[in-house]
């Protein structure tokens, strides 16, 4: 359904601190992010993609690997 190799895309949507709140439940509820409830609930996928943890980062933010062997 959803072609992994894809660069991934935000997309905003408001909504009142009450229906915010509703969906943090409903997700949990359910045993899942807000993240795999919409993706299961809006887009019908059986099961939620894996993804890492955290927000995604530009490839500028990523930092490099200390080297502390001096």
């Amino acid at each position: 359904m959803t072609d992994q190799g894809s660069s991934q895309t935000g997309y905003l949507f408001r909504m009142s601190r009450a229906d915010k709140l509703r969906l943090k439940h409903r997700a949990a509820a359910a045993g899942m992010t807000v993240q795999g409830y919409l993706e299961h609930k809006a887009l019908g996928y059986d099961q939620p993609i894996a993804r890492s943890s955290g927000r995604p980062r530009k490839s500028r933010e990523i930092q490099e690997p200390l080297d502390l062997s001096a």
